[in-house]
Parts: C-alpha cells; sequence; structure tokens
C-alpha cells in the first residue's frame, strides 16, 4: 500500500476516534505526521479543540518558519478533494482558521505547533508549547 494511502487511513481512523472521545470543548494534542485538512476541518466543526505539530509541507509553515513572527494566525484551505470535509457548515467558504506558534531550540532547530485555541491572553505561546510537551508522559507509559 502506498505511503499516502496508509497515512489517509490512519488520519480518518483517528478523526472516527477523536469523535467519539471528545466532546465539544474538549482537547486533543497530536503529533507531527497527523495534521491534516480534512482533520483539521472536522476538528474545527465539531467544536474540538487541538494542538499539532507541524511539518513542512504545509506552505502556511514554511512561510511562518522563515518569518521573524513567534506567533501568527493563518488560513488553512479546506480539502477540496474530501466530500465529507467539503459538506461541513465550517467549510463553506473553504478556509478554516489556526493559530501557529513557533519554539527555536537552542541548537536552532524551529519546531511550529498549530492550534485552535486563538485567544493569546487566555492561551499564551509557552502554554501552547507545554501542552505539546506533556503529551511526552502519555506516549512514554505505553512503552511500558
Amino acid at each position: 500500500m502506498h505511503k499516502w494511502k496508509v497515512s489517509a487511513l490512519l488520519r480518518r481512523h483517528c478523526v472516527n476516534n477523536t469523535q467519539a472521545s471528545c466532546a465539544k470543548g474538549g482537547l486533543v494534542i497530536f503529533d507531527r505526521y497527523y495534521a491534516s485538512h480534512y482533520l483539521i476541518s472536522v476538528l474545527l466543526h465539531k467544536g474540538v479543540h487541538f494542538v499539532f505539530r507541524m511539518t513542512d509541507p504545509w506552505n502556511c509553515v514554511k512561510q511562518f518558519k522563515a518569518s521573524h513572527l513567534m506567533g501568527q494566525i493563518v488560513d488553512l484551505e479546506a480539502d477540496k478533494y474530501s466530500p465529507v470535509a467539503q459538506r461541513i457548515p465550517a467549510n463553506e467558504n473553504n478556509k478554516g482558521c489556526a493559530r501557529l506558534v513557533k519554539q527555536v531550540s537552542k541548537s536552532g532547530e524551529v519546531r511550529v505547533s498549530a492550534t485552535s485555541l486563538m485567544d493569546e491572553s487566555q492561551y499564551s505561546r509557552t502554554s501552547i508549547l507545554n501542552l505539546y510537551k506533556q503529551r511526552w508522559g502519555v506516549e512514554e507509559a505505553y512503552k511500558s
């Protein structure tokens, strides 16, 4: 099976599980490679908040990483290939919004997270980055 088919299947499986376990206003934290227009569209429609670690194939992430900004609100186009995503009322304008936050390590590595938690006064850049870090403990628990 092609890598992109496996990736698409995993995302849809993730969406189905997320819908079943998260109520409106809940928060789901995803590692990199899970972000997709489809998944973000569904989460925004369901009112489920998210934090994704983002990867470079996203144009908005590439541009943000190259900028001097540490945070930015961006428009994300809805998944134009997904009939389900197109039927979601939040996608009527074919866009959804996310907030990008940047972390630069001491070695100069730049990491970007995307979140639906837009209010910077309530959810600082540091608090978003710390939320993502907290998920690591959960991953480590599965190893034992």
